[in-house]
């Protein structure tokens, strides 16, 4: 008779330790759900915040390159072809620097002069300088600046390929 009383107990014990383990799994999935909710969370504004960056990187390759080009059309002899920057590269027909300023557009005849620049942090920009004579209502000279920055860059030339390229663009004209 004992032997049937002890085989109820672990009987009865078993029943028990089977709800506490329903019970540790539902715990165990309701923070697995809270922490995946904080992760996915985290992961968004770290996206975010690199895409912000990128932004940015872009926007300063533009304004650098713009910046360039306003000292190159100013100075009558350039002397610093890197404009403090950037390494410059001409990327049109002839010298980038005696184009901007030796050359004046004749009538019909626009100049026009295309150049990149690269900068030390994998960022670089492409500009384009334009003159064009305009007879009315007084015939003057009318430049424009059209400065185009990248975040990504290979030397040069913006890495095309890569999904986290931004380009950003300024433009000038007077």
């Amino acid at each position: 008779m004992k032997k049937i009383i002890m085989l109820k107990k672990v009987f009865l014990l078993s029943k028990q330790s089977g709800f506490v383990i329903l019970f540790a799994m539902i715990i165990s999935t309701i923070i697995l759900i809270l922490g995946s909710g904080i992760f996915s969370i985290a992961y968004k504004e770290a996206l975010l915040q690199t895409g912000g960056t990128d932004t940015l990187n872009a926007l300063y390759a533009a304004d650098a390159g713009m910046e360039c080009a306003f000292y190159l059309d100013s100075a009558v002899l350039p002397a610093v072809y890197d404009c403090n920057a950037g390494t410059a590269t001409a990327t049109g027909v002839g010298s980038i620097f005696s184009a901007i300023n030796a050359n004046p557009p004749t009538a019909g005849n626009p100049v026009s002069v295309d150049f990149r620049l690269k900068y030390p942090n994998k960022t670089c920009s492409h500009i384009t300088v334009s003159r064009i004579l305009k007879p009315l209502p007084a015939p003057h000279i009318e430049t424009k600046i059209y400065s185009q920055g990248y975040n990504i860059c290979d030397g040069t030339a913006p890495e095309i390929n890569n999904p986290n390229l931004v380009e950003r663009v300024l433009e000038a004209t007077y």
